[in-house]
């Protein structure tokens, strides 16, 4: 059989040649055989040392399958590999078990399609039956969800983060609940301010403005616990503050434009007159 090969070689330097396969005796030259049968199943430029390149798994079945064309033994497609491949060569019993498929014609160097069960846990149903269970129960974890919906933990976490595009977040903590008659007030008083600034344009850098909050010793339910999951269009829920400790401290800040100017803690029982 006639063809035309042609092998790159990359080292300091450059060079190449081609040349006839027939005038070739290739039983003489391991690596020349290596070499071609790489290029009869895809163009591959061998780069020096050829020795250390690591080469995929399919391209040394390749070169199995032309080992059997040229009638080598087992032993010597073995030896052949070690040599050209050294570490990266396969497991004699994967050479020997691919050399006796090429010999009984096998054409396809590729894996056969394996016979185990399709995957089947992200199916319409299964995503519609978390999306049911999260809006039973926004603060559910993944292993209560996976234990209502008989899926597996991974299953579970892929369907909320890829499919139902969820992830899990803290609620926004916020000072007290007001009531209606409270947050009309507080508009007045934004509408006052607001008039205020319009008509002296230096009203803001003569506002200073104070707040005070307890500082508990500890919170029994954490931001962590009270996370829910949700969409990136569904609103955030609130949390609202709620004495949890016996042991706490008053912290009182001030500020103005350009900053805080005075804080400070008051402990329990304190006046506070100036």
């Amino acid at each position: 059989m006639q063809s035309t090969v042609g092998i790159s070689l990359c080292n300091s330097w450059y060079c190449s040649w081609r040349g006839d396969i027939g005038s070739w005796d290739i039983a003489q030259s391991p690596l020349l055989i290596c070499c071609v049968l790489v290029y009869s199943v895809n163009k591959f430029k061998l780069s020096l040392p050829v020795l250390a390149l690591k080469m995929a798994l399919s391209e040394q079945r390749a070169n199995i399958k032309f080992c059997v064309l040229l009638q080598k033994s087992p032993c010597e497609t073995l030896e052949l590999l070690n040599q050209a491949y050294r570490d990266e060569a396969m497991k004699k019993s994967q050479v020997y078990e691919w050399h006796k498929r090429f010999c009984e014609g096998r054409i396809n160097i590729e894996d056969d399609d394996r016979s185990g069960r399709p995957s089947t846990a992200t199916t319409d149903d299964n995503i519609e039956r978390v999306r049911q269970v999260v809006r039973e129960n926004r603060r559910i974890t993944i292993d209560e969800i996976l234990s209502k919906v008989n899926l597996s933990h991974g299953s579970v976490h892929t369907i909320l983060h890829d499919h139902l595009n969820m992830h899990r977040i803290c609620l926004r903590m916020v000072p007290k609940m007001l009531t209606p008659e409270h947050k009309e007030q507080r508009m007045i008083m934004a509408g006052d301010l607001i008039d205020a600034a319009d008509a002296d344009p230096n009203f803001l850098q003569k506002i200073v403005t104070g707040d005070e909050t307890w500082c508990f010793l500890y919170d029994p339910q954490t931001k962590r616990q009270c996370s829910e999951w949700k969409t990136k269009t569904s609103p955030r829920k609130e949390k609202f503050r709620l004495d949890k400790s016996k042991g706490k401290v008053m912290l009182e800040v001030f500020f103005d434009y350009k900053g805080l100017i005075h804080y400070e803690f008051i402990t329990e029982g304190q006046t506070v007159t100036k």
